[in-house]
């Protein structure tokens, strides 16, 4: 990990450089563990990525995160598709 971090500031622009959002906060006796995972897990679910930071009570942050994004596959679309002549059937029929 490259990244300095001593702010929240700092945590956010590293969040969205990551392109991830929040996941879960656990308290800790000496720290918060605060775990962000893939802004586009719905999308892309085989994509485990996550972002973890330990952010220690006297201001000191530690960064965790996994190697890389999986995009490869998409989730399949499972809707059936629309018969959009049905709605216009219908409006024309009930003007």
């Amino acid at each position: 990990m490259d990244e300095t971090i001593v702010s929240e500031n700092d945590l956010m622009s590293l969040i969205k450089s990551h392109n991830v959002s929040f996941y879960r906060k656990e308290n800790c006796k000496n720290y918060d563990s605060i775990t962000y995972r893939c802004s586009q897990y719905r999308t892309f679910t085989k994509c485990q990525y996550q972002l973890k930071a330990k952010v220690y009570h006297d201001g000191i942050y530690q960064i965790f995160y996994s190697q890389h994004h999986e995009h490869d596959e998409l989730l399949e679309d499972t809707r059936l598709p629309t018969d959009l002549s049905f709605f216009s059937e219908l409006n024309s029929a009930s003007s």
